[in-house]
């Protein structure tokens, strides 16, 4: 990656970033980012922004919401 490029997805906003998060979780995506921990949101945050988030960990984070809703 150019060092330029680099620089530039690293100052993207984390707004940005958990958009696409959302984006890639589905019609329910923000829900499911709102239901999560500040810290786990944050985890999946930079893993996005280094480009490491894969879809195994957004399963996870599917599951991790659905399991900790009421029944």
């Amino acid at each position: 990656m150019h060092p330029a490029s680099r620089s530039s997805v690293r100052s993207e906003r984390p707004e940005t970033i958990q958009n696409r998060i959302a984006q890639r979780l589905g019609p329910d995506g923000w829900m499911i980012l709102g239901n999560l921990p500040v810290g786990r949101l944050d985890q999946l945050t930079a893993q996005e922004r280094a480009g490491r988030l894969n879809t195994e960990t957004l399963e996870r984070v599917r599951l991790e919401v659905r399991e900790a809703q009421p029944p």
